[in-house]
């Protein structure tokens, strides 16, 4: 769970617990220079199509207000939702289609795997990044098997999720489904 402390006289810290294989739990702190007050909106920009449109997953607000600000440095434009059942409305419901998600696997409304299969039986093969703090070998397996297109722990570095969205939104490269 990610957190900001409380403003000190020098500068504020962002801390993310993370619990490992062996379930020991180790937090990584950044330092954060100033609190931003220009949070993206939940229902954002509408994005233009020569800019990827992602849908990021997170039931945590702070987390998800990070995890778009940072992929909407690398050019993107992002909508974000809090819970399975407001994802599927907007994969439904909004007027430009996404071109990639970023999902939590633990949201209210149910797992995300769930959300992963139903998807897939609908025939979507919009990619998908798996953006979670489980460690279990099981259940990476499990989210593997579903058709997702990467994995990624919580407090990986934002560039490797950046590349990540990068990679398989451009529609240079010929994606595993699309061969």
């Amino acid at each position: 769970t990610a957190h900001v402390a409380p403003p000190s006289a020098q500068d504020l810290e962002l801390r993310l617990g993370i619990m490992d294989l062996s379930r020991s739990v180790f937090f990584i702190s950044w330092p954060v220079k100033s609190v931003p007050t220009d949070f993206p909106s939940r229902d954002s920009q509408i994005a233009p199509r020569d800019i990827a449109h992602i849908l990021v997953l997170e039931d945590e607000l702070d987390v998800a207000t990070l995890i778009a600000r940072e992929i909407e440095r690398a050019g993107f434009s992002v909508t974000f939702c809090t819970a399975i059942e407001e994802a599927e409305s907007k994969l439904e419901n909004t007027p430009h289609p996404f071109d990639l998600i970023v999902s939590d696997l633990h949201t209210p409304g149910g797992n995300g795997m769930q959300l992963f299969r139903r998807l897939r039986a609908k025939g979507c093969s919009l990619p998908i990044i798996v953006l979670t703090s489980e460690t279990d070998p099981t259940m990476m397996r499990d989210v593997i098997d579903c058709g997702i297109d990467a994995y990624l722990w919580k407090g990986s570095p934002p560039e490797l999720l950046q590349a990540w969205i990068r990679n398989l939104t451009d529609p240079t490269r010929a994606r595993r489904f699309n061969v």
